[in-house]
């Protein structure tokens, strides 16, 4: 009989220290979400990346482009899948670029069609991702013609990314932003 209490003990135990493991790293992800960024370190405003090479073979260099305005993504993040799902049909309008993870090149086509992503809207993100560094993921990031960052923010969702273009109108390629801009970084919703 004290053998059996034991057990349940032990198990009861096990069960309140796994429920406080899982709250414990849900404080500390909201926390790393929440912290002011200039408080812990100076992200780069700038890219020694030229040029962004689409899935499809094709390249673009800042210089032809006014402003690019480029998401990054990854399929193994969770917080990235809501908007992986719902970012497709709106790349277009938005004039937008998905940066991808590396830990996504498995298989490409299964990730373009899964998320009916247009491969001449999706590079791999890695080195303007470790250059910028964009650690913190959905991240939007628009660049100038000198691959200066405009915008560097974390998105929530497709809303959020639809107010920041529509604040900066890259579909125009005019810099129509907030007085902010002027000062280098704006970030309207989070830090990245």
């Amino acid at each position: 009989m004290t053998t059996f209490f034991c057990a349940v003990l032990l198990f009861a135990c096990m069960i309140i220290l796994g429920v406080q493991i899982m709250i414990i790293r849900q404080i500390g992800m909201l926390q790393s979400r929440l912290r002011p960024e200039n408080m812990l370190t100076k992200k780069p405003k700038h890219t020694s990346e030229r040029e962004i090479v689409f899935l499809n073979g094709e390249r673009v260099t800042f210089a032809d482009q006014h402003l690019t305005a480029c998401i990054f993504l990854s399929t193994t993040c969770y917080v990235c899948r809501p908007v992986l799902e719902r970012i497709g049909s709106s790349m277009r309008s938005l004039n937008l670029n998905v940066a991808l993870a590396s830990a996504d090149s498995g298989s490409l086509d299964r990730i373009c069609s899964e998320y009916d992503l247009p491969q001449d809207k999706v590079f791999y993100g890695d080195k303007l991702q470790n250059d910028l560094q964009v650690f913190e993921l959905p991240a939007l990031i628009v660049l100038n013609s000198h691959g200066d960052v405009v915008v560097r923010s974390f998105v929530d969702g497709i809303e959020s990314i639809r107010q920041q273009i529509a604040q900066i109108n890259v579909g125009e390629g005019k810099a129509s932003a907030p007085s902010s801009l002027k000062e280098g970084i704006y970030e309207p919703t989070g830090t990245v």
